[in-house]
């Protein structure tokens, strides 16, 4: 499920200067290993600095909850990701061996400008995803749903990443 203008522009530009002050690190997958995931993260602690951003992902995980019948109790951290020149993130699914049922939604949120990158399209494993996501749009989805993040051929492709159980 596509949602627009869940954050401004302005709101979408504040977040990538903020994960670069507090620094983006080499993305791990869940378990710690990196097998076909080249990208950076950034961890957002809830601050009073990220609170409007939690209850921004707060309300839309919210609002969408009904629409794929799930109820949710909380999320977990926010994580922006930023995929330069060559980042790619290869099919994998949200779900953790951990706790399969944990994750009830997953959540991407586009933070670049459509034409500030080629490639790093996110596309889902039979499931078609229409055009280019503008800035501040949402994608909400089951986290089981196998997905990936094509190569980035040039700029920097910005994303906050969220998850709710």
């Amino acid at each position: 499920m596509r949602l627009p203008g869940v954050l401004t522009v302005l709101e979408s530009a504040r977040l990538v200067r903020l994960g670069e002050r507090l620094g983006f690190t080499s993305g791990d997958t869940v378990g710690g290993g990196r097998v076909g995931r080249r990208n950076h993260i950034c961890w957002l602690d809830h601050t009073v600095e990220t609170a409007d951003v939690y209850a921004t992902v707060q309300r839309t995980f919210e609002a969408s909850a009904e629409c794929f019948g799930v109820e949710l109790s909380e999320m977990e951290l926010i994580q922006l990701a930023r995929y330069d020149v060559g980042d790619c993130y290869d099919w994998h699914s949200d779900v953790t061996l951990e706790e399969p049922e944990r994750r009830r939604l997953s959540m991407s949120i586009e933070l670049s400008s459509p034409d500030a990158y080629r490639g790093g399209e996110l596309s889902f494993l039979d499931h078609d995803v229409p055009g280019r996501p503008d800035r501040g749009s949402a994608l909400i989805f089951e986290p089981g749903l196998a997905h990936q993040v094509a190569p980035v051929v040039y700029g920097a492709r910005y994303a906050l990443v969220a998850w709710a159980a």
